[in-house]
């Protein structure tokens, strides 16, 4: 089974409310039921009101708050404590050995990863893929989506911390080997 849909779909939801039309369209290539309906949710969040509340919580949550950024989207912070730590060297690395280089945002933004995966499932790399998902997503979004769930506020924010984690669970374990039932 390829999952790039599923990294895919991550990716555009990480990336911001902006995304979230790209996002539904792609839904229903998503391999796993829970982690649709979880997706769905986030992407009715960013319709379902006041399209400014809704860039406001993202903002808050992962850009800009007047008490700082309760959740900064970068594997460095998370993994090293710092930006632009060694991690990224290990990132562009990666990409420079599949021609990507990232422009629009830095090379650990949690949505440039996930994108990356997508890239690596998408071409035929699933070995690729499963290590680097190992290495740059298992890692270390699991906190992130525990910090999205016990620092942003309101509906959107709370559905994309229960996507995001319901999803490196289930990463996690089929990385691991187990299946999601035991």
């Amino acid at each position: 089974m390829s999952y790039d849909v599923d990294y895919k779909v991550m990716s555009l939801l990480i990336g911001g409310p902006r995304y979230c039309d790209r996002a539904r369209e792609l839904l229903g290539g998503v391999s796993d039921g829970l982690l649709r309906s979880l997706a769905l949710r986030v992407v009715e969040a960013c319709f379902s009101g006041d399209s400014d509340a809704v860039r406001t919580q993202y903002t808050s949550c992962f850009v800009n708050d007047y008490k700082g950024v309760p959740c900064p989207p970068y594997e460095s912070w998370y993994r090293e404590g710092r930006l632009y730590g060694r991690v990224v060297h290990e990132l562009s690395t990666w990409y420079r050995k599949r021609g990507v280089y990232p422009a629009a945002l830095p090379e650990d933004h949690a949505s440039v990863i996930l994108e990356f995966a997508s890239f690596l499932y998408a071409s035929g790399s699933p070995e690729d893929a499963d290590r680097f998902v190992s290495e740059h997503v298992i890692s270390w979004m699991g906190r992130l989506a525990s910090d999205v769930l016990a620092k942003c506020g309101g509906e959107y924010a709370a559905a994309l911390g229960r996507l995001l984690s319901a999803f490196i669970d289930r990463e996690a374990s089929r990385l691991s080997g187990q299946s999601m039932d035991s």
